[in-house]
């Protein structure tokens, strides 16, 4: 039927889905923000870029915090004039490096104790006095401001004094050596002028602390005997160590039936394995030939590389050199035989 005022329509049951906002909510910043503010993973965890990155700003804060607390310290302020015992501050420290300041007033180390640390340790003394002693040298070595000693890893030492008048101050740089890979070759005759010139500058920088200026000269001085060297990489088992670029860094020989005739690192490569490579090489060889022991006749210097690596002293010995006296010790290691 017809009428002049229509129904009004029937509500529908359901109900209007409310209009949907644009973009997403952050909940660090609480804002709604446009899709593009957001990440994939910010997007899950409601946080915009902006956020995230403070976010991340703040980490690294806290992290570089927590590695050097003392960021804007001054290495001279507030020094004490009087401590119970040695007051060490670390001033950085990351994967492979600390760095420390030491503060003295009269400490020295307990008396039979050594410092032994698996570190590099290049210490500086910046105020004061000190003295310092390492095993197996009879000399103790004094420190006066701007003097530092690189010590090497495992070398044992001890704070024999310092200042009881003046507060002193060292800073110590602790470094981690990483393991490096040495190529072991064997030795040609273009080798030759570069072996010489290690051989000579070895003598002279690394055994200078163990032998006097006239043996040092005497010692090196047989670097020019050209002939000599040829003969041995000719008929030795003659071995160089190089490093990653191809530098010669080290050389080794060895005569049969067991004898060790030569071995010598660079000075710039000391403590960094390139010895315990070239044995490594020498006694491979020597085990292959036979040998029952490697013997060899060993420098001062040597004799503590030596003996860490299981040889022993047969028995201290005087080599001469034209009219020079050196001491050298006869050493030796057993090998062991496969059955």
């Amino acid at each position: 039927m017809d009428t002049l005022f229509p129904m009004p329509p029937k509500k529908s049951s359901k109900k209007k889905k409310p209009k949907k906002q644009p973009g997403h909510y952050c909940r660090v910043c609480g804002r709604r923000r446009a899709n593009e503010k957001f990440s994939g993973k910010g997007h899950a965890a409601h946080i915009c870029k902006d956020c995230a990155k403070e976010q991340r700003t703040e980490t690294r804060m806290k992290r570089r915090a927590a590695v050097s607390p003392r960021a804007e310290m001054n290495l001279f302020r507030d020094l004490p004039t009087s401590l119970p015992e040695e007051l060490v501050d670390t001033l950085f420290q990351a994967e492979n490096v600390r760095i420390e300041r030491i503060v003295s007033t009269g400490q020295s180390s307990p008396e039979n104790f050594w410092y032994d640390q698996p570190e590099t340790e290049w210490v500086i003394l910046l105020r004061g006095e000190a003295t310092l002693q390492f095993q197996g040298k009879r000399s103790i070595r004094r420190l006066k401001p701007g003097d530092y000693v690189l010590i090497p890893p495992h070398q044992k030492h001890r704070v024999f004094s310092t200042s009881e008048k003046r507060t002193t101050v060292w800073l110590a740089v602790f470094v981690k050596q990483s393991k490096r890979q040495w190529n072991i070759r064997r030795a040609t005759s273009d080798d030759m002028p570069v072996l010489k010139t290690l051989y000579r500058e070895t003598i002279q920088s690394v055994c200078a602390a163990d032998y006097n200026a006239e043996q040092i000269q005497a010692w090196s001085g047989t670097a020019e005997q050209t002939d000599s060297l040829a003969k041995r990489i000719e008929s030795q088992h003659f071995y160089v160590g190089e490093s990653e670029t191809g530098e010669i860094v080290g050389f080794a020989s060895f005569e049969e039936p067991d004898y060790l005739d030569m071995m010598y690192v660079h000075k710039d490569f000391q403590l960094q394995g390139v010895g315990n490579s070239l044995l490594t090489a020498i006694r491979e060889k020597a085990s292959k030939v036979g040998a029952a022991k490697i013997v060899s006749d060993v420098s001062i210097t040597a004799k503590p590389f030596f003996e860490k690596h299981g040889f022993r002293v047969v028995k201290k010995q005087t080599v001469r050199i034209g009219d020079v006296e050196l001491t050298n010790y006869k050493m030796e290691e057993l090998l062991c035989k496969s059955k």
